[in-house]
């Protein structure tokens, strides 16, 4: 069983992200941080895959700067706190 605590953060942009970073606690035995940055979706189809009859989007960029945080007992900051979002299939996990 793991004693560290995994979650997910959408700050409004790289500099709310750097900051929330530059306050966190330890010395890196006790926080561990993921920097996704822009995430990106489907935009509007573009057309289908002649070889799979898959459909084809323009990739779009999702609102917000996105980290990933791993703590190890200690609670979040504040900023992480506010910044906590759920994914329902996050593109990006710790090991």
């Amino acid at each position: 069983m793991s004693d560290w605590t995994y979650s997910y953060h959408r700050f409004d942009d790289q500099a709310a992200a750097e900051a929330a970073i530059a306050a966190l606690p330890g010395d890196g035995t006790l926080v561990a941080v993921d920097i996704l940055g822009t995430l990106y979706g489907n935009g509007e189809r573009t057309g289908t895959d002649p070889e799979t009859g898959a459909a084809l989007y323009a990739r779009q960029p999702l609102p917000g700067w996105h980290v990933n945080l791993a703590l190890r007992g200690i609670e979040p900051p504040p900023a992480w706190v506010a910044s906590r979002t759920t994914p329902r299939t996050p593109c990006r996990l710790f090991a």
